[in-house]
């Protein structure tokens, strides 16, 4: 570790208490190491001196090594036969599942699936299309208040949502989340008929279209159907559309 002597010649007493409580917390933290070390060269040295029968390993109290704190449980592995160490692990930690394996909540009626309870309450919310929650400005209906919330935000300037890695801000997260995406090149939504991904579901569900040709954009003068609305006014604007509706007219 390296240290920076450069400290001014004079300093407050503020400055000072702060300083002392830096090189306080230091001398603990090597402190702590060493007797951890000794300690752990203690048990090894001990186990490769004599293994300890399987009912010993269970009794074995590892504070006689180190001075530690009492709010710290520490429980032993469960030893393979023939092992020589004793391994120590924290108490009530957390078991890890493979991914395939992780829990999560099945939505009985969509079956949609949610990766912690709260989410599947707020889900459920939708199937009862009961919308309770109003905007007293423009009487609009939401199913949470923060939804309710972050529509509201659209009726001020306000732009309370910044991106990480540039300057510019958004009225809402998801705009903010999909925005983000372009910095990061993350890609989440893939195309349900190509190797495709998206940064947003919108412009997955927009070039899934060219799988389906599904048009549903229709010009009632040419009887014309299309993919997408920007092709429909791109249509309008043509020679052959303005033709057609002058003559309907005359």
């Amino acid at each position: 570790m390296e240290y920076d002597n450069n400290l001014p010649e004079l300093i407050c007493e503020s400055c000072k208490a702060v300083l002392d409580k830096i090189t306080e917390w230091s001398e603990r933290c090597v402190n702590t190491h060493t007797k951890l070390q000794e300690a752990k060269q203690n048990l090894i040295k001990n186990s490769v001196d004599k293994i300890l029968p399987f009912e010993e390993t269970e009794s074995v109290d590892f504070k006689e090594f180190v001075d530690v704190d009492d709010n710290l449980q520490y429980e032993e592995e469960t030893p393979e036969p023939q092992s020589s160490q004793v391994k120590v692990k924290k108490k009530n930690a957390r078991k890890k599942y493979p991914k395939h394996l992780k829990k999560t909540w099945i939505c009985e009626q969509c079956g949609g699936e949610f990766k912690c309870s709260t989410y599947l309450k707020l889900h459920l919310l939708r199937h009862t299309g009961k919308k309770e929650v109003e905007c007293d400005i423009c009487q609009a209906k939401y199913y949470t208040q923060n939804e309710m919330l972050r529509h509201r935000i659209l009726h001020t300037d306000a732009r309370p949502y910044s991106c990480k890695y540039c300057d510019k801000t958004f009225r809402g997260c998801s705009s903010r989340a999909v925005h983000e995406r372009i910095h990061t090149n993350e890609r989440p939504f893939a195309c349900s008929y190509c190797e495709k991904r998206f940064t947003s579901t919108s412009t997955r569900r927009s070039h899934e279209l060219v799988h389906t040709d599904k048009r549903q954009y229709h010009c009632q003068t040419c009887d014309q159907w299309f993919l997408r609305s920007a092709h429909l006014e791109m249509h309008q604007r043509s020679k052959q559309h303005k033709k057609k509706s002058q003559n309907a007219i005359d």
